[in-house]
């Protein structure tokens, strides 16, 4: 059979005693999934540009929210620790508060307080980067004010035929 992902025994204790078929565990599964997968996180952000032809500073993308959300991820050290020296720190800090989370300094931290027993800033960073999620807004280009909505935390990034 294949994994329920999330759904912990609970979840099929309850269904199963209930007497919810299994085909229904399994479409719950899958719908959960799927979800978790769609959702617009920071990281993601930090990546994307505005690729309207002729456009020369398309990133950072502005984050105009509307719905966010914030969802529990494993916290991993090592993998911010890689993380860090890859991210745009400024577009991460205007991108957080626009979600609504002011928690990060606002310049770049010096790259030794990675190291640092004290995981406080490396949690405020996994917060940020994979926590928040924009679940409905939009992502604005900063030189032409051309709006790609998010929705159900996708981010639709299609141009029109004109800014191709």
């Amino acid at each position: 059979p294949k994994t329920l992902g999330r759904i912990n025994i609970l979840y099929v204790f309850f269904f199963t005693w209930f007497g919810c078929s299994s085909l229904h565990l399994l479409d719950l599964a899958r719908e959960e999934r799927e979800r978790e997968e769609r959702e617009m996180r920071l990281i993601t952000h930090n990546m994307l540009s505005c690729n309207i032809k002729g456009v020369t500073n398309g990133f950072p993308l502005k984050i105009e929210s509307v719905k966010v959300i914030e969802k529990e991820v494993d916290f991993n050290p090592d993998f911010l620790r890689h993380m860090f020296a890859k991210i745009e720190w400024k577009a991460l800090v205007e991108g957080a508060r626009s979600m609504g989370y002011a928690e990060l300094p606002e310049d770049s931290p010096d790259a030794s307080v990675l190291e640092s027993v004290d995981e406080t800033f490396l949690r405020k960073l996994h917060h940020a980067l994979l926590e928040l999620h924009l679940e409905e807004g939009a992502l604005v280009c900063p030189e032409t004010g051309r709006k790609f909505p998010v929705n159900k935390g996708i981010p639709n990034m299609l141009l029109h035929e004109d800014e191709v």
